[in-house]
């Protein structure tokens, strides 16, 4: 299979059971409500050179969704791939874990700081 997306995504698999599915759609209003992309992703090279990779001004964040944020604000092209492509363990201590307590703080970070990303690219 052909593709021009430039980066491609499937669904996360908790390895104690049960499927996370990825949107099928990326729509980059849709970053400043929740995350669209619950596992790994492919990219160009290009992606992380225009939008300046991930951000390390924070110790601990929604990092994945921030990147995909600003990437679908830039243009880039998304691409579904209906496997999973993640097995995610969830260990009590994880990071994902550690994030969950603080959700709103960290979901307000990631969401503050794309509609800012977006004004300074305007």
């Amino acid at each position: 299979m052909e593709s021009d997306a430039d980066i491609v995504y499937g669904d996360l698999e908790w390895w104690s059971g049960g499927t996370l599915e990825s949107n099928q759609e990326v729509k980059y209003e849709q970053f400043l409500i929740n995350n669209q992309l619950f596992a790994g992703s492919l990219y160009k090279k290009e992606v992380w050179d225009v939008i300046g990779g991930y951000c390390e001004d924070w110790k601990e964040y929604y990092e994945d969704w921030y990147f995909w944020g600003r990437a679908s604000k830039a243009g880039f092209k998304f691409e579904k791939v209906n496997v999973v492509v993640y097995r995610y363990r969830g260990e009590p201590d994880g990071m994902c874990s550690r994030l969950g307590k603080n959700r709103d703080y960290n979901l307000n970070l990631v969401i503050e700081n794309l509609k800012l990303w977006e004004r300074k690219s305007q």
